[in-house]
């Protein structure tokens, strides 16, 4: 016989499944990651926010570290790889959401063509890993939808900023900016040697015989001069080049030559040998040797229509031969014409303030190397106008500083768009930021303890382990 307090319990237990099954009110309803406005974000949005970082970090470690397989084991920015996967991913939704939310509160709207782009990018996304995604738990829709709100975001982007937005960025803006910033700079680099080279010695001196000419040819010139000193060096490089590809192939030649020789020898034999049997031949009276004279004769007329043949063929691949040299010599002389025009071809125009701030932010960082920070620095107190020679542990260096003012109006205009970003991404992720802080979100934590960055890859890992084997 059943208790009462233990029926009720029962009672309860049965009446909170049947409300779970009933309807999607969080209790088992893993189909979306979050509410927001009475609003349910797919959850779909959530685990691709995951995959798609997931794959951006494991390529980074890979490509600067060679790890292929132990990520669990990683940190990124100070965090637990896992850890960090589920925070940015919940960040990134939240972001999604409000980004919806103001692209509409702001009455802004996509385009027919837009969305056309989308659809057809969405497409090409289905088709090339449709299965996988569909694996991960991200339906074709939520792709979608996070497609669409990136282009939401970058159209608020040019509400607040672009020309004739809300605050906007204008010309003069960005001049400003690049005067107060960047620095403007040619430089002539002449390599050491790196550790462990065999040739350290005689790289190391030609680096500084090198370094020696041209600062001393460099003496006494300014920043618009200092042209002369790069295109020198480049022709003294141009010369050294040639004479070394002339070289190899005289090396070379002379290699063919040995085995041209042997190959004639061997062929003279062949001829003698095949000579010899032709006569013997002859004088038994054999009926080949009959048969082998109609033939040349036969041979000698088709010969005579194949020459014919080939003079005319010759003659036409001249013409054609001729009419393509001088297309290439148009565009030759099209190219060079371009490259003359060009008066900043030699020129740099790096911001430093970003240099500096990634310096601040990681110079306590154990083996940081800053002497890439201390050439730049060099550079940015240099006086415009003037040329100066630097040296480190990597290379010498001949360096010539010019006056970004003359240069930041045209600069800013053939830039506008990212100087823009550069300018202002910041400042927008702040007004995001903010939206996320004053925006209300119900976290659905059954969706969120489901979708782990953990489930996320090993679904991958079995998805590819599963077709492999297919």
């Amino acid at each position: 016989m059943i208790s009462m307090s233990k029926a009720k319990r029962l009672v309860a237990a049965a009446a909170a499944a049947a409300v779970c099954a009933a309807s999607f009110t969080g209790c088992s309803d893993t189909t979306y990651a979050m509410e927001v406005g009475g609003k349910k974000i797919n959850a779909g949005i959530y685990i691709y926010n995951i995959y798609t970082e997931m794959s951006y970090q494991n390529m980074m470690f890979n490509y600067s570290q060679g790890v292929t397989e132990d990520f669990f084991s990683q940190k990124i920015d100070g965090k637990d790889y896992a850890e960090y996967l589920s925070d940015y991913a919940l960040k990134a939704t939240k972001e999604y959401a409000v980004v919806v939310d103001k692209f509409e509160e702001y009455g802004l709207e996509l385009t027919k063509d837009e969305l056309k782009d989308i659809n057809d990018s969405v497409n090409d996304a289905w088709d090339s890993q449709g299965d996988l995604y569909e694996y991960e738990g991200i339906s074709k829709e939520s792709i979608k939808l996070a497609q669409k709100a990136s282009l939401m975001r970058d159209k608020l982007f040019e509400y607040f900023y672009a020309e004739g937005g809300k605050e906007e960025v204008t010309s003069e803006d960005m001049k400003s900016y690049l005067d107060e910033n960047y620095m403007r700079y040619k430089m002539l680099t002449f390599s050491k040697a790196v550790e462990g080279d065999e040739d350290a010695d005689a790289t190391n001196a030609k680096a500084k015989e090198n370094y020696d000419e041209f600062s001393a040819m460099a003496d006494g010139l300014g920043f618009d001069d200092f042209d002369l000193v790069i295109n020198s060096y480049e022709e003294k490089q141009a010369a050294e080049q040639e004479a070394s590809d002339s070289e190899a192939e005289l090396e070379e030649g002379t290699g063919d030559a040995e085995s041209s020789t042997v190959d004639d020898a061997s062929s003279q034999a062949e001829v003698s040998e095949a000579s010899t049997e032709s006569a013997n031949a002859s004088a038994e009276g054999d009926d080949s040797a009959v048969v082998s004279e109609a033939s040349d004769d036969t041979s000698s007329e088709a010969a005579e229509e194949s020459e014919t043949e080939e003079e005319e063929t010759e003659d036409e691949d001249t013409e054609e031969s001729a009419a393509a040299e001088d297309q290439n010599i148009t565009l030759d002389a099209a190219e060079t014409e371009e490259a003359a025009e060009d008066p900043y071809e030699h020129e740099q125009m790096v911001n430093f303030t970003q240099i500096r701030d990634a310096y601040e932010e990681n110079k306590d960082t154990e083996d940081y190397d800053d002497s890439s920070y201390k050439l730049n620095e060099t550079i940015f107190n240099m006086a415009p106008g003037t040329i100066t020679t630097y040296e480190d542990d990597n290379a010498y260096y001949i360096i010539a500083r010019g006056d970004v003012s003359e240069r930041s109006a045209e600069y800013a205009e053939e830039n506008h768009d990212s100087l823009l970003q550069e300018m202002k991404a910041d400042e927008f992720q702040s007004k995001i930021d903010q939206w996320v802080e004053e925006t209300e979100f119900k976290i659905n934590d059954k969706a969120i303890k489901r979708y782990t960055p953990k489930v996320v890859y090993d679904r991958q890992v079995e998805y590819s382990e599963k077709n492999a084997t297919n």
